[in-house]
């Protein structure tokens, strides 16, 4: 179902899901990932979190993660 977002939703979404930001963290994982670094990527949105996941098609642990899978 599709819902009708408001002004301050829709500015969210957009400042969580800059282009700008999604290719700076992407570099930023990938650069770390080539040196052998471990690294885990937070987010205060579970939705960028998931799209995030996604995108660069890694796995996302949240709350709603079960504990077999974040083992």
């Amino acid at each position: 179902m599709l819902t009708v977002l408001d002004a301050a939703q829709a500015r969210e979404i957009l400042y969580l899901m800059n282009p700008n930001k999604i290719r700076v963290c992407e570099y930023l994982m990938r650069y770390h990932e080539a040196r052998g670094d471990k690294i885990i990527i937070f987010s205060d949105s579970v939705f960028a979190l998931q799209e995030y996941a996604r995108l660069f098609n890694r796995p996302a642990i949240y709350g709603g993660t079960k504990e077999k899978d974040r083992e």
